[in-house]
């Protein structure tokens, strides 16, 4: 148990001879305590004895930073081509060696915390990979490097590619399985969801799921499932009674290994999947057979967990957009962007609410007037529009002429709202996005019906009811026919 466990690694510590022969015991130590926050604190003193040093955490602010990633790319720049740097030779340092293990456990710890050192975490591992060799950790080290710079928009996407594409070669040249799960949670859930066609990422998620599992990488296993349901649910259209059926056996799991922040991060998710398949009272309250969101709350802001807020918040806007919930979605965003959570970056997250931002401001345009929620939907737009020229115009494409098309609503200009509209479904359909589809014909009837063409609104509403009951969404199918009964279209 717990006691017996801290009870021998003491009597190691106390008994070791040399620091050498404590850092196994410091390791064991670190990965077993609860509490986050003192794994890292121990981790730094060990950091610091292996001449590995960090800023105390009320020093770090955006310049240090900054100037941590600066120096990091100057080094890369020096070593050569990007393409080149899995020639490097092996690392051979045994003190260099233990540091990167206790890095690549403590970025994961920081990055579920406050992430005061993730980027010097990342940043260190880049460093010693270049000035000592290649570690089998240098995979994890250069996948999340990439992230980085994504995140803070500190290259181009070429250039971030190529880095999960190295994080990739080294895991394959270390033949390193036991770092496969993490590697690739960060390479197709960080990097690549950015810029190849999203689907591709799910059969990865798994693959990396049952690796991990097998490697004893448990964390990371369960964390590729819960991607695996976000992307899946978010952005694939995959049927939503497959995909619930997934996803309770990725929590069984989660539940089995006694991963309470894991399983945290999936229940809203199944609760959404439960909303839109009709077993909810209120489809946009993440309250029912699976979750009851006042408790998840209350015990979410107790806890500080911030991340267990942020899902629930992106959901319940996502579910508001669908369900026509305006006044729902505008508090949603008013409270998001004036809360401590605004500040925190969410790379993986931003490609969604970016969207469903824009298109929950630009009806509230519409229903309010008031100019700020134009100014977001256009915001949302240019940022979308850069994200399908730079990175994947399969995945932001449609999203992008969907935003266009709600934009000339909103400006009256209805032969470039039509052309959009229609241009957003060809493309959403094409590319398998079927609840964006759905979603795209909706937003097209309704239009229509603005225009009192009615023919045209009952064709895009049929065709939305019909791609809403493929993807496994009864309850907003129902919705869509109370909205043709209302507007006399049956």
């Amino acid at each position: 148990d717990e006691d017996s466990l801290h009870s021998i690694l003491s009597s190691v510590l106390t008994n070791a001879k040399c620091f050498e022969d404590k850092l196994s015991a410091y390791y064991t130590k670190v990965v077993s305590l609860e509490s986050t926050s003192s794994s890292i604190k121990i981790g730094l003193d060990v950091l610091a004895q292996l001449g590995e040093h960090f800023p105390r955490s009320d020093e770090v602010c955006p310049d240090m930073v900054l100037g941590e990633i600066k120096c990091t790319r100057r080094m890369l720049t020096e070593s050569g081509p990007i393409d080149s740097l899995t020639d490097l030779t092996e690392m051979t340092d045994r003190n260099k060696a233990a540091a990167m293990l206790f890095l690549a456990r403590l970025l994961v710890y920081d990055f579920v915390g406050d992430q005061k050192f993730y980027v010097f975490f990342t940043c260190r591992m880049v460093q010693l990979t270049l000035s000592s060799g290649i570690h089998k950790e240098s995979s994890f080290g250069f996948a999340s490097f990439g992230s980085v710079l994504l995140q803070m928009q500190a290259a181009d996407a070429r250039e971030i590619h190529m880095f999960g594409k190295v994080a990739m070669s080294i895991l394959q040249r270390c033949d390193a399985r036991d770092c496969l799960a993490r590697v690739y949670l960060i390479v197709w859930g960080h990097i690549n969801v950015w810029m190849e066609p999203v689907q591709a990422s799910l059969e990865m998620y798994l693959y990396a799921q049952e690796v991990g599992l097998v490697m004893g990488d448990v964390w990371h296993a369960c964390q590729n499932g819960h991607y695996y349901t976000a992307e899946a649910l978010f952005q694939s259209g995959i049927d939503l009674n497959q995909l619930l059926e997934e996803a309770n056996v990725f929590g069984g799991k989660m539940k089995e290994h006694g991963l309470r922040m894991a399983l945290v991060s999936l229940l809203p998710l199944q609760q959404a999947m439960s909303n839109l398949m009709g077993r909810s009272r209120d489809p946009t309250e993440l309250t029912g057979e699976v979750m009851n969101q006042e408790e998840f709350l209350k015990v979410a802001h107790d806890k500080g967990s911030i991340q267990a807020i942020l899902i629930i918040n992106t959901l319940r806007l996502w579910l508001a957009v669908f369900f026509h919930k305006h006044e729902l979605a505008g508090t949603i965003i008013e409270q998001f962007e004036q809360s401590e959570l605004s500040k925190r970056k969410r790379p993986r997250r931003i490609r969604n609410e970016t969207f469903y931002n824009g298109l929950a401001a630009l009806s509230l345009m519409r229903l309010t007037g008031k100019r700020r929620w134009m100014c977001l939907g256009q915001d949302a737009m240019e940022k979308i529009k850069s994200w399908a020229a730079n990175f994947s115009a399969w995945n932001f494409e449609h999203r992008f002429e969907l935003l266009q098309a709600e934009i000339a609503f909103v400006e009256g200009d209805s032969e470039v709202a039509v052309e959009r509209y229609n241009s957003s479904i060809e493309h959403a359909c094409k590319r398998g996005f079927i609840h964006e589809e759905a979603l795209a014909c909706e937003k097209a009837a309704l239009f229509c019906v603005e225009l009192a063409d009615k023919v045209s609104a009952m064709n895009y509403f049929k065709r939305s009811h019909a791609l809403y009951v493929k993807w496994g969404a009864q309850s907003k199918a129902d919705h869509v026919e109370e909205q043709m009964n209302s507007w006399g279209l049956q």
